[in-house]
């Protein structure tokens, strides 16, 4: 889809999106597509540059620009072809009637973009604009784009405690919208935004871009400093893991939920601090004050570690 594509559609249509988006559309068009709406998401939420794609449409559940324009190029389409009588559904029966697939006609750039999701034809469209042709294309797109984004989330090692599955286009991760509106609680959601989708950097992660930096933990000097290190077994941040481990255990207790049945290792414990959407067991409620716990827990630990390394 080129950009002479976008332009004139968006000439014709008003796209209705989320106030991020819909600011900064006009200033996409002359970049690409996907790298743009990255960057204003890292500078706006101060994730890091090297998130992946998949995550940062996952976390804010946001449709892509390619998506919305699709969308909304094809219901413009739809609302032209229910009117048999108008001069644009006159001259788009004859384009697709008669230009190939080289032609730069708007209708033949709807064509391609309809057989890209695998859907009808704009001919086939237009000759009987009575069906509900909206929502079956509206749905595929979402399902296509859903189904993307969750594929390459699956394939990327950093994602691999963030649920990716449940993606719902307009609802952000729980991680995110559970913030309050207060900056104490700002912070401690982009410092867990950052251990979600694998951008907080711990020594691990630190030698990996750079092998000559050690992947020791700085800290208590014993294996590498990865998310389970820094989150779960540093026996220097001990002292405030284990108040905010306290309140987890009774939180559970108080809702008649088993620790054991939901935290049997390490890893689960890790799961569940990085993501806790992850696990059926809770309800919404329960998971809202659980949440709370893990943003506190990783937040203090995120505090402590800074505290002692400045003394070091």
């Amino acid at each position: 889809m080129t950009d002479s594509y976008i332009r004139r559609s968006l000439r014709q249509i008003k796209i209705q999106t989320s106030g991020l988006q819909q600011k900064y559309i006009p200033v996409l068009l002359s970049d690409s597509k996907g790298s743009f709406i990255k960057r204003e998401v890292t500078n706006l939420d101060e994730l890091k540059i090297e998130t992946a794609d998949a995550a940062i449409y996952i976390w804010l559940g946001a449709e892509s620009i390619e998506q919305l324009v699709h969308k909304a190029v094809i219901s413009l389409f739809l609302r032209i072809s229910k009117d048999p009588n108008s001069i644009e559904c006159k001259i788009g029966i004859r384009q697709l009637a008669k230009k190939d697939d080289k032609s730069n006609s708007w209708y033949i750039n709807v064509d391609k973009t309809l057989k890209s999701y695998d859907l009808p034809s704009a001919h086939e469209i237009i000759l009987n604009p009575e069906k509900n042709w909206k929502r079956l294309t509206h749905d595929v797109i979402d399902k296509t784009w859903k189904n993307r984004w969750i594929e390459i989330a699956l394939s990327k090692s950093t994602l691999n405690y963030m649920e990716v599955n449940n993606l719902n286009f307009k609802k952000p991760n729980f991680c995110w919208s559970s913030v309050r509106d207060h900056i104490r609680d700002v912070s401690k959601g982009i410092i867990k935004s950052r251990i979600l989708t694998g951008t907080y950097k711990t020594q691990s992660i630190t030698n990996r871009f750079d092998e000559t930096k050690s992947a020791e933990c700085k800290l208590c000097m014993v294996g590498p400093e990865d998310y389970k290190h820094f989150l779960v077994k540093c026996e220097s941040l001990n002292c405030v893991r284990k108040i905010h481990h306290n309140r987890l255990k009774s939180l559970l207790e108080d809702n008649h939920i088993p620790y054991c049945s939901m935290i049997n290792s390490d890893e689960d414990l890790l799961e569940f601090l990085i993501d806790c959407s992850r696990n059926n067991l809770i309800t919404v409620s329960q998971q809202r004050d659980l949440e709370r716990i893990c943003k506190d827990w990783i937040y203090a630990l995120h505090a402590k570690r800074a505290q002692l390394l400045e003394n070091k």
